[in-house]
């Protein structure tokens, strides 16, 4: 109908024929039959009656198919008042008169006054003015009826969509409070959900806090047990090597003088010399003076000599970056794990050279030990009780 409106009629038709194949394709008869009436409607409004006429009797049978009498009469009482405009007044009369007979046996009210004005023009228009006065005067009637049913409608449908608003309202306040005391609900449950997950985290995190504090904490004590301990031994090497080499030292040099007074000289100032110089390496691998006195590298030097004069092993010390001290827990540290490692090549490892890399980075000091030795399990290393390996 809106091209139509728009006096596009070609577009109008268009469309339409377009709606009748889809509806009748789909045997529709309902969109057949309006299609039908509003092409019909089209070409009244334009002049055009005896195709609005065609088109209104195309929609005819499909009307009848659907058995709606509402839009039968309709359409009855349109055909007539066009036969009227045409000058078939006959038809006219006919269409009316069915529409009518339709409309009273169905009580449809509303449809008399186009009924009645239709007949009323086709009475006209043969002549018979008795019966075109007759039909004008219950379409006057008709159509005060239809105005006042219609304004009692009006007014109760009115009534109705008030109190249907009023009530709408009413029920969409009654939601309004319902959603917002849900949405309350729901943002305290919410709320209460989220006090309980921070409540866990925080209770997570402490436990986790206490956790790694005890680690620290049994770390620390661990670490100063065994700085304790190393430094004890350390202590007591000391003290032992020193008692050794001073001691002993001047029992065997004592030992000598009286030898070489007494003029006893077959082998035993030899043995003599040879059991100081046991004693010597002894209080050495205790605890190296040099160590206490110049430091990590001569002290590793003088390891490597002592070693190498064996014969067993050649070993190889190279020192990158090393220019002063390092403090003495350090040099104390690194000089036993050289020597606990090299005394286990020298027990398991069968190895004849051994590479000793000292390195002192800004950060860090990087040891490294090399043999040509047979290896072994490293899984050892877990289980070892030297101090070498716990330092």
């Amino acid at each position: 109908m809106s091209y139509g409106a728009l006096n596009r009629i070609d577009s109008a038709k268009y469309f339409i024929e377009q709606s009748v194949e889809i509806a009748k394709a789909h045997n529709d008869h309902h969109m057949v039959a309006n299609a039908y009436f509003i092409l019909g409607t089209i070409y009244s409004n334009t002049g055009n009656y005896s195709e609005a006429i065609r088109q209104y009797k195309n929609a005819e049978p499909h009307r009848k198919k659907i058995g709606n009498p509402f839009y039968i009469v309709a359409d009855q009482y349109t055909l007539s008042d066009l036969y009227a405009k045409t000058g078939n007044y006959p038809l006219g009369i006919a269409a009316g008169l069915e529409g009518l007979e339709i409309a009273t046996k169905h009580n449809l009210t509303l449809k008399f006054e186009g009924v009645y004005e239709a007949l009323a023009k086709n009475y006209e228009g043969i002549g018979d003015f008795e019966n075109a006065s007759r039909y004008y005067q219950l379409w006057a009637v008709a159509k005060d009826s239809v105005y006042k049913n219609a304004a009692a409608q009006s007014i109760a449908e009115m009534k109705t969509k008030y109190e249907s608003e009023k009530k709408e309202q009413l029920i969409e306040e009654q939601k309004l409070r319902i959603e917002r005391n849900q949405i309350i609900t729901i943002g305290i449950l919410i709320l209460f959900v989220l006090l309980v997950l921070v409540f866990m985290l925080w209770r997570k995190q402490l436990k986790l806090k206490q956790q790694q504090f005890a680690a620290q904490q049994q770390r620390e004590s661990q670490e100063r047990l065994t700085a304790a301990i190393v430094t004890l031994q350390e202590s007591e090497r000391n003290r032992f090597a020193r008692d050794l080499h001073d001691g002993f030292g001047q029992l065997i040099t004592a030992l000598k003088l009286q030898i070489e007074k007494s003029g006893l000289h077959q082998g035993i100032p030899e043995l003599v010399q040879h059991m100081h110089d046991e004693i010597r390496n002894v209080s050495f691998a205790l605890s190296p003076q040099v160590l206490t006195s110049e430091g990590l590298t001569p002290a590793l030097n003088e390891l490597s000599f002592r070693i190498n004069r064996s014969g067993k092993v050649l070993i190889r010390l190279q020192t990158t970056g090393l220019n002063g001290r390092l403090s003495s827990d350090i040099e104390i540290n690194i000089y036993r794990i050289c020597q606990e490692w090299i005394n286990n090549v020298l027990k398991y490892n069968r190895a004849t050279k051994i590479r000793i890399q000292l390195i002192d980075h800004s950060d860090e000091l990087l040891l490294m030990i090399e043999d040509n030795g047979e290896g072994f399990d490293t899984s050892l290393l877990d289980r070892s009780k030297g101090n070498g390996w716990k330092t």
